[in-house]
């Protein structure tokens, strides 16, 4: 496979890494968009403003955080060739949604209500982005003889090359794709701000965390098997465990459910 998916002229072409992201985010877009609960609590135009400030802070914490679990195997120059593969969704969601609550917050009065909005569908637009990746071959698996093993053949794909490895993208794919159905069809069991808001930290959390044991190459801590990127997520679970239960406990419920 090739992760150039049209050549179109010159040095144009549609790179199927940065076509996927886009249609994510276009998905996610669209649905929140339509949803209606978020209409009586935020002008979308605003909100549209706020996710287009989010995404550039999530991909400078991506790329960041990239750098920091594949160093010293890249130079720091290589940090803001953004056009290049080479993303940590961890990094990416960990920066967006620090910028997205700051920004909310002078937007809203009710900041948390419309981050379970956005919780709901932002799997969808992870999972969708995944695909990018798998064609990529970033963020590939360990060696493995499973039935469900991925080759890479062509020399730009990122992944090594003429060996069996475990499709991680894909596994991060449904993974997400599950969890967007979750927390889409139990909405209307959680009424309070911000328990969708933990709940989908909980679920991206472990979600890395899991599919980082079939990940290569893992930067393992001490004599452990666990890397650093399942300390981070592990964090964001805990974090998530923590506003879900704060939610919990709360008396204050969403108005527009």
């Amino acid at each position: 496979m090739s992760p150039q998916l049209f050549h179109l002229f010159g040095d144009i072409s549609i790179h199927a890494y940065g076509l996927f992201i886009a249609l994510g985010l276009t998905a996610a877009s669209f649905l929140l968009y339509r949803d209606k609960p978020l209409q009586k609590i935020i002008v979308f135009d605003d909100l549209l403003s706020i996710i287009s400030w989010c995404i550039i802070a999530g991909i400078l914490g991506g790329r960041m955080l990239w750098m920091i679990e594949t160093w010293p195997h890249h130079s720091w120059i290589e940090f803001f060739k953004l056009w290049t593969p080479g993303y940590s969704i961890l990094g990416a969601m960990t920066t967006a949604v620090i910028a997205l609550f700051i920004l909310l917050s002078q937007a809203t009065k009710q900041p948390f209500a419309v981050l379970d909005r956005l919780a709901i569908y932002a799997p969808l637009a992870q999972a969708i982005g995944r695909v990018g990746c798998f064609f990529t071959g970033c963020c590939y698996g360990a060696v493995t003889s499973l039935w469900c093993a991925v080759t890479y053949t062509h020399p730009d794909c990122l992944a090594p090359l003429g060996v069996p490895l475990h499709p991680t993208q894909l596994y991060s794919s449904v993974l997400g794709v599950t969890l967007f159905i979750f927390l889409y069809c139990t909405q209307k069991w959680w009424t309070k701000s911000g328990q969708l808001a933990g709940l989908y930290l909980i679920g991206a959390g472990l979600e890395r965390f899991l599919v980082d044991f079939l990940r290569a190459p893992r930067r393992l801590i001490g004599d452990t098997i666990i890397s650093r990127s399942q300390v981070l997520a592990a964090i964001v679970v805990v974090g998530g465990c923590v506003i879900f239960y704060v939610a919990w406990y709360a008396k204050r419920q969403h108005k527009h459910i």
